[in-house]
């Protein structure tokens, strides 16, 4: 199962109505305003992203710390690449499974790639928005549920992926955990740009408090838009500067029959609640915040997988 899941994206767990990479986009007749016309699943009730209202969040104490299996080993066969649409990063066949359990969830998931949602300038970029407010950059840690053994299986039930979704907030300074990934961005600028990745762990793109997290099922957010996701939000950011995120604005999309031009704003804006429950968990024990034996990350170094998410 780790070889045939490993650096797979959204694309390929869910079966794509469309045959061209680019029958949508962000923008124009083929952006998020039209996907429910040419993707049935798009104008769904449970869709993604949401607003997240903290006034009106149920809290939910079972909602406890998430436990991971090598998210601080380092990725050694890693891969990034420009898909068009994000910049994402899949582990190799060589990369030892990383395994999230616990955290209010019933199953065991397994990573399967991040990806990255930012804006044209720091006032917008995320894709859930929390009391109305957006972050510069979002970043989505896409996990499948181990129970199913084939990608079309997961891609049929409502608890086949779950999204840990990071937040990122502006800083004075560079977040030197991000430089692996700055690094490489010149390596990817152009649509299908791929280069290999390394020495770098997932635990070290996690906030360094990771209670209290909201939790809601929801989607994909992008075509075809299925709604299989157990979604993670961190409540804690972390953070990235003006510089860095510049880098991310700086890689390139193509049309076809028009010239690159720069991958911005390739977010989702919120879709309605109809009548879902948002919770959040408690702010976690402090008392328990070594990492195990096993690399299992304790309540407050815990993370609630973030992330798809792409493409979430």
């Amino acid at each position: 199962m780790h070889e045939q899941q490993q650096g797979v994206s959204l694309h390929d767990i869910v079966k794509r109505d469309a045959k061209d990479h680019h029958s949508w986009n962000y923008e124009d007749k083929t952006g998020p305003k039209h996907w429910p016309e040419m993707y049935k699943k798009c104008g769904g009730s449970r869709q993604s992203p949401i607003d997240i209202l903290s006034s009106e969040v149920d809290l939910n104490d079972e909602l406890d710390a998430f436990e991971f299996d090598n998210y601080d080993d380092s990725l050694t066969d890693a891969v990034i690449e420009n898909n068009g649409h994000t910049i994402q990063i899949s582990p190799g066949p060589k990369d030892a499974p990383r395994i999230i359990d616990e955290g209010g969830m019933d199953d065991k998931y397994q990573f399967l790639q991040l990806h990255f949602h930012w804006g044209g300038d720091s006032k917008r970029g995320s894709e859930h928005l929390i009391d109305g407010k957006s972050a510069p950059m979002e970043m989505h840690l896409v996990h499948i549920n181990k129970n199913y053994k084939t990608k079309e299986k997961a891609s049929q039930k409502e608890d086949g992926l779950a999204v840990l979704a990071v937040m990122f907030k502006l800083s004075n300074e560079d977040n030197p955990d991000l430089e692996p990934i700055i690094d490489k961005l010149d390596d990817v600028r152009n649509e299908g740009d791929k280069a290999e990745m390394d020495d770098f762990t997932l635990e070290s793109l996690l906030p360094d408090d990771l209670m209290p997290y909201y939790r809601y099922k929801g989607s994909l957010t992008t075509p075809p838009c299925n709604e299989i996701v157990t979604w993670t939000i961190f409540k804690n950011p972390i953070p990235i500067s003006e510089k860095q995120l510049q880098q991310f604005r700086n890689v390139k999309e193509e049309d076809e029959g028009e010239a690159p031009e720069s991958l911005v704003d390739n977010f989702r804006m919120p879709q309605p609640l109809h009548g879902r429950v948002i919770e959040i968990s408690g702010e976690g024990d402090d008392s328990d915040s070594n990492s195990d034996s096993a690399g299992n990350l304790g309540p407050t170094v815990v993370m609630v997988l973030s992330a798809l998410s792409f493409l979430l």
